[in-house]
């Protein structure tokens, strides 16, 4: 909001941003004019970095010279989380253990892995690292119980923070055969 043009025609006016505080019309990193021509205006910031902070101010000039207004401090969020499914580890008849790199992009982010027999999946569960942070790929992991011998399952990694959700690929694995046994009868017995 342009209070007074100064006693002066106005030449231009709008937004300047920077990284560094005080930003200006000769040193910033984003410079919106105001395109209206209204004393009162809003203008989109757009193309900014995530997790930086930003510097930001007002600014109209004419010909006398150019006024800023008062600086206003903002920090950006981060991004959706990137995910990528890794090999299995530690297979057994009735266990595997799920593994994937997930990064966080700065936001707190929360990993589950959906398995099951089908494309379908079906079930889910939660990785042992409660939340993830920061910028870089992170292994998170899960171990699952139950399987049965000699199966193919299917699994996938997903990963949420404030911003959306990601989903990876799928990947399968095949639990080790064994642990049962038929009976004279037809009946099948798993061994624990």
């Amino acid at each position: 909001n342009i209070f007074s043009e100064g006693g002066c025609q106005l030449l231009s006016s709008g937004l300047v941003w920077d990284s560094l505080s005080q930003p200006d019309i000769h040193r910033h990193l984003g410079l919106e004019e105001n395109q209206s021509g209204l004393l009162t205006y809003n203008i989109a910031m757009t193309g900014l970095a995530p997790r930086i902070t930003y510097y930001v101010r007002a600014y109209a000039t004419n010909e006398e010279g150019t006024s800023y207004g008062d600086e206003q401090i903002f920090t950006t969020l981060g991004q959706e989380p990137r995910v990528q499914v890794l090999p299995v580890s530690n297979l057994t008849t009735f266990g595997v253990a799920l593994n994937a790199a997930v990064n966080a992009n700065h936001l707190e982010t929360t990993v589950y892995f959906e398995y099951g027999q089908s494309h379908q999946y079906g079930q889910e569960q939660q990785a042992r690292q409660t939340l993830i942070e920061g910028d870089s790929l992170v292994l998170a992991d899960t171990y699952i119980e139950g399987l049965l011998p000699g199966r193919t399952y299917h699994f996938r990694v997903r990963a949420e923070n404030v911003l959306g959700s990601t989903t990876s690929e799928g990947s399968s694995f095949t639990s080790l055969p064994g642990g049962e046994l038929t009976d004279w009868d037809g009946n099948t017995y798993i061994s624990i």
